[in-house]
C-alpha cells in the first residue's frame, strides 16, 4: 500500500487543479468551508511558511493537503519509531522514501516544467493576480504539494536519521529530483533546536546524550543519537595524536573553552567522528559546511593574529590547512571558492552558526 495515493490524486486523478471542473470558486468554497481540522499528535521538526492563498481555491487545496500530511505523519512515525528490526526500518526507509517519496517528488516536478507553474507568479512583487487567475492558482497549488513533499520526507528522514546513509537536505530535493532552481528564500523552516544535556546511559544501552556545553545554543529539546557502543565525544585540547604538522599549533585558537564547544557541534551535526575524522558526505556538503564554519570563525575573531613560533601575520590559508590536518580533510577547493550562498546555506544547516559570539 502507498500512503501518499491521496496526495497522487491531485496530479494523477480527479484533483487535478487544472481540470474545467476544478475551476469554480463557489464549488472550493464550500468545500473549503466543510473541511475539518486535523492537528498533529506530537511535535513537527519542519513547518512551511508559503505565500497566502489567492483565492478560495487555493485556500481548499492547501488545507486539504496540510490535513493530509498530518494524517499521513499521525500514521507512519509511531510504526517507524516503534519499529526495532532494524532491517524492517532499512525495508520501511526504502520504500517510503527512496521509492515512493521521491518519485512523486520527480513526477510534480515534471509537471510544474510541462505546464510552466513557475514559482514567480505567485510573487506579488512580480505579477499581478488578475490575469490569468486559474493558472496562478495550479500553480499556487503544484507548489504547496511539492512543499509538502519535502517536508513529508524530511520529517519521515528524521526518524531514519542515524541510518541513513545519502541523507537528504533541502538542497537535493531542487538538484537532484526537481531540477529547479534553489528559491530566493527558504519555504521549509527547521524548528529542530539543540541543547546538549550530560550523558546518562545505562552499561547496555545504547541510547546517549551529548554531555552539556557551557553555553547552550537555544532552549530546545535533547539530541538523541545512537551508536554501536555507547562513547561521549571528548573534545581535545591541544594536538589531535597523529595528524600531519601544521604551522600552526593550537595556541593560536583565542578561546580553549568556547572552541572545545564548537567541536562538539561539529561531532553532534555530524561532519568529525569521535576519532576527530572527517565524515566525507556528498549528501549534506559536508566539505562546504566545513569551510563555512572556518571561514565563520576567522571573521569572528576566533584565532589570534600572531602566535609564538610563527613569523608575521597569520595567513588564513595557514588556519585551513590546520584544520585539514586535524580532521584528516581537503577542503582546499571549498574554502578557496566561498561565497554569500554558501555562507548562507551552511547559516541554514548549522542554526547554531549565527549564534556564535564574535571575539576581540
Amino acid at each position: 500500500m502507498n500512503p501518499f495515493e491521496n496526495l497522487k490524486e491531485i496530479i494523477f486523478g480527479s484533483q487535478r487543479p487544472w481540470l474545467p471542473e476544478n475551476n469554480s470558486e463557489n464549488k472550493f468554497e464550500s468545500l473549503f468551508l466543510d473541511l475539518p481540522d486535523i492537528t498533529s499528535d506530537q511535535t513537527r521538526n519542519y513547518t512551511i511558511e508559503f505565500f497566502r492563498p489567492i483565492n478560495f481555491k487555493t485556500k481548499y487545496y492547501s488545507k486539504a493537503i496540510s490535513n493530509e500530511v498530518e494524517r499521513i505523519l499521525n500514521l507512519l512515525l509511531p510504526e517507524i519509531k516503534n519499529e526495532s528490526d532494524l532491517k524492517v526500518q532499512k525495508y520501511l526507509h526504502n520504500i517510503l522514501l527512496a521509492k515512493q517519496l521521491q518519485t512523486l517528488l520527480k513526477d510534480i516536478g515534471k509537471i510544474i516544467k510541462e505546464k510552466q507553474y513557475e514559482l514567480t507568479y505567485l510573487d506579488s512583487t512580480k505579477t499581478t493576480f488578475d490575469l490569468d487567475t486559474n493558472h496562478k492558482a495550479d500553480t499556487y497549488v503544484l507548489h504547496f504539494l511539492k512543499l509538502n513533499c519535502i517536508l513529508l520526507y524530511l520529517e519521515i528522514q528524521h526518524v531514519f536519521r542515524f541510518e541513513i546513509k545519502d541523507e537528504f537536505i533541502e538542497e537535493d530535493f531542487y538538484t537532484r529530483l526537481l531540477f529547479e532552481k534553489l528559491p530566493e528564500r527558504a519555504f521549509i523552516k527547521s524548528e529542530i533546536n539543540f541543547v546538549i544535556e550530560p550523558i546518562s546511559y545505562e552499561e547496555e544501552s545504547l541510547d546517549f546524550e551529548i554531555p552539556i556545553l557551557e553555553e547552550p545554543i537555544e532552549n530546545a529539546f535533547i539530541i538523541e543519537q545512537k551508536k554501536e557502543t555507547p562513547s561521549i565525544f571528548n573534545p581535545i585540547e591541544g594536538e589531535v595524536p597523529g595528524t600531519r604538522p601544521s604551522k600552526l599549533t593550537y595556541q593560536f585558537i583565542k578561546s580553549v573553552d568556547k572552541f572545545k564547544e564548537i567541536e562538539t557541534l561539529l561531532y553532534v551535526y555530524k561532519i568529525i567522528d569521535l576519532d576527530y575524522n572527517f565524515i566525507k558526505n556528498k549528501a549534506t556538503s559536508n566539505n562546504r559546511l566545513l569551510a563555512s564554519v572556518i571561514r565563520k570563525l576567522i571573521d569572528l575573531g576566533y584565532f589570534r593574529k600572531n602566535t609564538v613560533g610563527y613569523k608575521g601575520l597569520i595567513k588564513e590559508t595557514h588556519i585551513r590547512e590546520y584544520f585539514e590536518n586535524r580532521y584528516h580533510a581537503d577542503i582546499s577547493q571549498e574554502f578557496r571558492k566561498l561565497n554569500q550562498n554558501h555562507l548562507d546555506f551552511a547559516s541554514r544547516k548549522l542554526p547554531w552558526l549565527d549564534k556564535l559570539e564574535a571575539l576581540r
